[in-house]
Parts: C-alpha cells; sequence; structure tokens
C-alpha cells in the first residue's frame, strides 16, 4: 500500500488473499533499512522507501492504491519493488481519473499488469458515486464507502486475476 490511503486499502486486500503487506512510505517513517525512489508530483518532487528486506525474489507483489491521477507515486512504487525481482508485479486501482492533465496510465510502465475498479472522466462523478454508496451504506450497515469499494476490488482482483498461490 502507499501512503497513506493505499494502507487501509492494502491491508484489506493483502488480509482477504491471505498475504503479506508491505507499506511505501515518505522518508524517515519506516523502523528499519530502507531503499527509495524519488519521483515528480504536480507541484514538486517527493520520495518513497520501503524496507530493503521487504519482498523476496519469489514473491508475486499486487501494488495497491486508491486513486491514479498521474501516476507518479505509483510508478516510484513499481521501480522500488523491481529491485527485488520478484516473479511477478500487479497494480489495482480503485479510480482512475481521465481527464485533461491527467495521464497516469501512460506513465505507467508497459509490462505492468494493471487493473482499475472505476474509470472516472469527471470529478464530479466520483463525488456523486461516494455519496450514493455513503448513503446506501448509512442506511444498511457501518461500512465506510472506501472500504466497501476496497472489498469489491479485492473480489474483482481475485475473479479476474487467478493469482498463483505465490505470496503477494
Amino acid at each position: 500500500g502507499i501512503e497513506s490511503r493505499g494502507f487501509v486499502m492494502g491491508a484489506i486486500l493483502a488480509a482477504r488473499l491471505g498475504a503479506g503487506f508491505v507499506m511505501c512510505r515518505k522518508p524517515g517513517k519506516l523502523p528499519a533499512e530502507t531503499v527509495k525512489a524519488t519521483y515528480l508530483k504536480e507541484y514538486g518532487w517527493d520520495t518513497i522507501e520501503i524496507h530493503e528486506d521487504a519482498i523476496k525474489a519469489d514473491d508475486v507483489v499486487l501494488l495497491h492504491d486508491d486513486l491514479l491521477a498521474t501516476g507518479g507515486s505509483m510508478q516510484a512504487a513499481i521501480d522500488l519493488v523491481r529491485r527485488f525481482k520478484p516473479k511477478a508485479i500487479h497494480v489495482n486501482f480503485l479510480i482512475e481519473l481521465c481527464m485533461e492533465g491527467l495521464n497516469g496510465r501512460a506513465a505507467l510502465d508497459k509490462d505492468i499488469d494493471m487493473t482499475t475498479l472505476l474509470r472516472q472522466f469527471l470529478f464530479g462523478a466520483v463525488a456523486l458515486l461516494v455519496c450514493f454508496l455513503r448513503h446506501d451504506m448509512v442506511l444498511k450497515s457501518s461500512i465506510h464507502p472506501s472500504a466497501f469499494l476496497s472489498m469489491k476490488s479485492v473480489e474483482f482482483i481475485l475473479e479476474k486475476r487467478q493469482l498463483d498461490g505465490s505470496r503477494l
């Protein structure tokens, strides 16, 4: 999971898949030795880190974040994970924003297996969906909309990707 909304959803995915969970964090937040990648954001440079012993060569890695906009943070996470030479890397987002100036899909390596639950062309459509889900779930349960979408994303991955049972 990528800092920080990716932690909640990534943890849900890991628990549902029976896999381990690795955090991609801002510099200085992880307690042990790390490797880092720096990337360009819309308004400057940023850096993410993961523990240097987090991933093994026989692992299958699923990188998950809530939103794909410019793709900078996810590409940095992909670059970090590639250093460990895992068997496979999969990428998943809840929402991909597809509007002028946001072409995150094009910024990601072309050989990466990527899925998104929702492709949105307008911010208003995202807000409308979240409001609908929040209203519906408040009436039926105490599940937060992002947790609900995360569970749907897990189901989609399990149905469509048939991951091979290796560590994620």
